[in-house]
């Protein structure tokens, strides 16, 4: 003999708690995840999770560094500044297009190929790193992800 409840629909009144049901527990995870988002933002900003410079800081960042030059063999031969700043900004037509070139073949030769992440370099990253283990085996990052870093 078939089993009859089995091709039955389901009365009205299960279908709509299972629905409200469905809705509550919708509400709940979006509320939970807006409430996280809150939480992690918060302590971003108070500095628990991570240091945030202030607005001002990022708009206009100070280096007090000089830019030292180092021979073959490590010693320093000089350092070099000008002023109290010790740095000189330039604008980016200003830069030799030979130090653009040198920097893009240095540190991230697929530039022009990727949209900001080199998937490719991830993957060796990933290979070498996990699968064999070589803890030398070169960054995966791009001057984009260096940039934003």
């Amino acid at each position: 003999m078939p089993n009859i409840s089995q091709n039955q629909p389901q009365s009205p009144k299960t279908k709509n708690r299972s629905v409200r049901g469905l809705i509550v527990t919708m509400w709940i995870v979006f509320c939970a995840a807006f409430a996280g988002l809150f939480l992690f933002l918060y302590l971003v900003y108070n500095g628990v999770v991570g240091y945030m410079p202030p607005v001002e800081e990022l708009k206009n960042p100070t280096d007090r560094f000089a830019s030292v030059l180092y021979s073959a063999d490590g010693k320093e031969i000089g350092r070099y500044f000008v002023g109290t700043g010790n740095r000189v900004y330039a604008d980016f037509d200003e830069v030799s297009q030979h130090v653009i070139d040198a920097l893009i073949s240095t540190e991230d030769v697929r530039f022009e190929e990727h949209s900001g992440i080199d998937m490719r370099g991830l993957g060796r990253v990933l290979f070498k790193t996990v699968l064999m283990g070589n803890k030398n085996a070169g960054g995966g990052s791009t001057l984009t992800q260096q940039l934003a870093k």
